[in-house]
């Protein structure tokens, strides 16, 4: 029989490997371990039924527990917006320009340089003023 606290200490070992690896499959079998050693302190079971225990319980977690866990994990989230240019803020005039967001853009109109301004959107090279 392997001990307890050794299966215990194993399924700790692969799940704090698994927040390395992010590979999902090592969590599975450290639980599995974990569970089968814990059993095994109110059930003595011989190390060959231990490990089929701990493969058959990683493969049943594994088949529920992947696809949920993965998707709620390893979702990609877009962070940015493609037309974040196209975004009201607030301009700033210099070299005759609006600069906004990072841009010097043309605009209609006459204001002093220093002024700030009110960008309602962009249309091609030119900006929106309010």
């Amino acid at each position: 029989m392997i001990s307890p606290y050794i299966m215990i200490a194993i399924g700790a070992l692969l799940c704090a490997l698994e927040f390395t690896l992010f590979s999902f499959y090592l969590l599975f079998f450290g639980l599995a371990f974990i569970v089968v050693g814990v059993v095994n302190f109110g059930v003595a079971f011989e190390w060959p039924y231990q490990i089929l225990g701990v493969s058959a319980l990683a493969i049943v977690l594994l088949a529920l527990l992947k696809a949920p866990l993965k998707s709620k994990f390893m979702a990609r989230k877009e962070s940015f917006n493609e037309e974040f240019l196209d975004e009201a803020g607030v301009g700033e005039i210099r070299e005759n320009m609006v600069y906004f967001k990072g841009t010097l853009w043309k605009y209609d109109g006459n204001l002093a340089n220093g002024e700030k301004v009110m960008v309602l959107g962009t249309k091609g090279d030119k900006v929106i003023l309010k």
